[in-house]
């Protein structure tokens, strides 16, 4: 987060490369949330994982549907 004296710095460097008063200047910093390699490395994992434990199971061939259906009667 942003301290309080870097704002004012930060106006303050605005002002003076706009030939204006500081009070004159309003200023609005926003803030954007980073994250570090390793948190996103965790997360890949995690979805990887998360992906292979929902793959689902290969469904039988037509043929190996015709056997269960011929032994079944």
């Amino acid at each position: 987060m942003y301290k309080v004296q870097d704002k004012k710095e930060y106006r303050q460097l605005i002002a003076s490369r706009l030939n204006r008063s500081p009070e004159s200047v309003n200023l609005q910093l926003i803030e954007i949330p980073t994250a570090s390699d390793d948190i996103i490395a965790d997360l890949a994992v995690a979805i990887k994982s998360q992906q292979h434990e929902q793959t689902p199971e290969r469904p039988p061939t037509v043929s190996e549907t015709q056997t269960i259906f011929l032994n079944s009667t």
